[in-house]
């Protein structure tokens, strides 16, 4: 049985409300996130060479209806 499991939550090292001047993606739900606040998240993958950084950002609103049900962290 394959579960589809998400492992950038297990690897999430900070969030942050920053406000973004170039386009980007909402995570969630793919709309274009330009000229507003938005969350981003960081995850930093640690291996033998260089660590690993993964960013994703998400809609304001979005981003608090997925946490108050548990689906980030």
């Amino acid at each position: 049985m394959f579960f589809d499991v998400d492992i950038f939550n297990k690897f999430v090292i900070g969030t942050e409300l920053k406000f973004v001047f170039l386009p980007k993606r909402c995570y969630i739900t793919g709309k274009l996130l330009w000229l507003q606040y938005v969350y981003k998240q960081t995850a930093m993958y640690v291996g033998p060479d260089i660590p690993l950084f993964e960013y994703r950002y998400y809609d304001k609103n979005e981003f608090i209806i997925k946490r108050l049900k548990d689906l980030v962290t």
